[in-house]
Parts: C-alpha cells; sequence; structure tokens
C-alpha cells in the first residue's frame, strides 16, 4: 500500500495531465487578462484597442497547452489516465497519504511479522492502545477483513469456531455500508464466526447492524442516551431505570419464526466467594 501510495504521488507530481492542466489554466488566464482590458478600453470610448505583448504571451501560453496536452495524450497507455488524474489531483493530500503510511508502517502493525501469540491458546487479545484513533480503526478493519476472508475459505460450519470481541466498537463503525463490521454482522454466522461489539450506547451503532445482531444485552446506558436507546432498541425508557450496575440487565434472543422478540429482565446472580 505505501508503495503504491508513493508512486501515485510521484506520477500525480510528474505527470504530463498535470502539466497540461497548469498550461491550460495559464492560457486561460492570459486571455482573460487580456479581455479585461479590451473592456476596460471599450468603456474609456476607445476604439481599435490591441496590445501585441500580451497577445504574444497568449498565443505562447496555448501552444505551450497544446504542447503538454499533445505529450498528454500520446502517453495514453491504460486508458485509466483521466479518471487517475480526476482521483489524484492533490499532490499535497498524495503526500499527506505517504506520510500517514510511512508513520503507520514504522509502528510496525503492517509489517509481514505475525504477533507472537501461542498457536496452542484458545484466547488472542489485541492490545493496541498505543496507536491513534485512526490508526486502531484501519488496524482493526484490516484485521476483521482478514478473518473474514479466511473464514469464506473454511467454508460453512455447523458451530461457530472462531469469535471476535470487539470492545469500544464505537471507533470502527461509520455510515460506509460496505464497513467490514456490517458485513460480518449480516453474513458471518454461516461461515462460524461470532462477532460480539461492546459499546456506551446503542446509538453509536447503525439501524442495519441492529437488525442484524441476534442476542442483545443491556448492562445499563447512561440517562443522556435513554431516549435515542428506546427508538432504536425498541425497548420502554422504564426498563432501561430499572437496570441496576452488576444485578440487572436487559437481554433480547432473536428465535427463528418468532413473529416477535420481546426484552427480558435478567437479575444477575450473585458470584460465589469461596
Amino acid at each position: 500500500m505505501l508503495r503504491t501510495a508513493r508512486y501515485i504521488m510521484k506520477q500525480s507530481f510528474l505527470g504530463s495531465g498535470q502539466e497540461a492542466i497548469t498550461c491550460l489554466a495559464a492560457a486561460n488566464k492570459a486571455s482573460a487578462a487580456y479581455q479585461r482590458k479590451l473592456l476596460e478600453a471599450l468603456r474609456k470610448g476607445e476604439r481599435g484597442f490591441s496590445d501585441e505583448k500580451m497577445q504574444a504571451d497568449i498565443d505562447k501560453a496555448k501552444q505551450k497547452a497544446i504542447e503538454a496536452y499533445t505529450e498528454y495524450v500520446t502517453a495514453i497507455s491504460t486508458g485509466r489516465e483521466v479518471d487517475d488524474l480526476l482521483r489524484y489531483d492533490s499532490t499535497d493530500v498524495l503526500k499527506g497519504v505517504v506520510d500517514r503510511l510511512e508513520n503507520m508502517n514504522a509502528i510496525g502493525v503492517f509489517k509481514p511479522k505475525p504477533p507472537p501469540f501461542d498457536p496452542q491458546a484458545s484466547v488472542w487479545r489485541y492490545d493496541i492502545r498505543a496507536l491513534g484513533m485512526e490508526e486502531r480503526k484501519l488496524f482493526v478493519l484490516f484485521k476483521l477483513q482478514e478473518l473474514f476472508a479466511e473464514a469464506i475459505q473454511s467454508g460453512e460450519q455447523a458451530q461457530p469456531n472462531t469469535v471476535i470481541v470487539l470492545d469500544e466498537a464505537h471507533i470502527f463503525f461509520d455510515s460506509d455500508p460496505e464497513n467490514i463490521l456490517n458485513s460480518i454482522a449480516k453474513e458471518a454466522r454461516k461461515f462460524g464466526v461470532a462477532l460480539i461489539c461492546i459499546s456506551q450506547s446503542p446509538t453509536h451503532f447503525s439501524e442495519d447492524f441492529i437488525a442484524a445482531v441476534s442476542t442483545k444485552v443491556i448492562l445499563g446506558i447512561d440517562e443522556l442516551y435513554w431516549r435515542g436507546a428506546a427508538t432504536k432498541l425498541r425497548v420502554e425508557e422504564q426498563a432501561l431505570a430499572w437496570i441496576k450496575l452488576q444485578k440487572s440487565m436487559l437481554v433480547q434472543i432473536k428465535s427463528r419464526g418468532a413473529p416477535k422478540n420481546d426484552w427480558h429482565w435478567v437479575v444477575i446472580p450473585e458470584m460465589a466467594h469461596g
């Protein structure tokens, strides 16, 4: 990815397409300046206005633009040059992307060396607190994409064999319908993948994601989010007020064929101390 970004940045900076656009802009600017001067002369009642130097500059700028466009058209090879130019029209933006990728490469999370997990361990925990928010999101989404691809390659499973637990899950959601979290919630169940997302409020999740979740557990929500949670989860605010920390919770489990899925008021049993 970093190598590709560097290549695109160099192509944008040195490519003939960018040069052609620059030359065209110069020709337009020169012509506009001449027209302004001509109109000003007409307003003053001057007839037969002419500026040989400005006209020569316009002709020179036009010829330069023609040469640049000729060179650009001659250099077309893939047929995607115009689309690429529109997509990567700012060298400054591309440089920012390259800088970000170089920083992430220096952190080491995308290096080919795998983390030192024990293959026999049943739980693998990724501690990414040292990363910035954008880096965390990028790492998690790439990792989820990798896990989902592996699950698809393994084929359909009768029982879950992979459980993904995502703390502070709201960090990794966005409005993109192609977000891998939405894909996992909708499609990964049959491939043996279970997804557990933890957040401070259900208002952080999209309606499509909430609709795809088969089991919902509410351990407690700040009063600030009660109204939004009640609307999104179809639960009464009275039920949310009933929840007590480590003492009670609400649980909804979707049953196949059931016309309605009610919320169950559950008392959490006290842990035995011995």
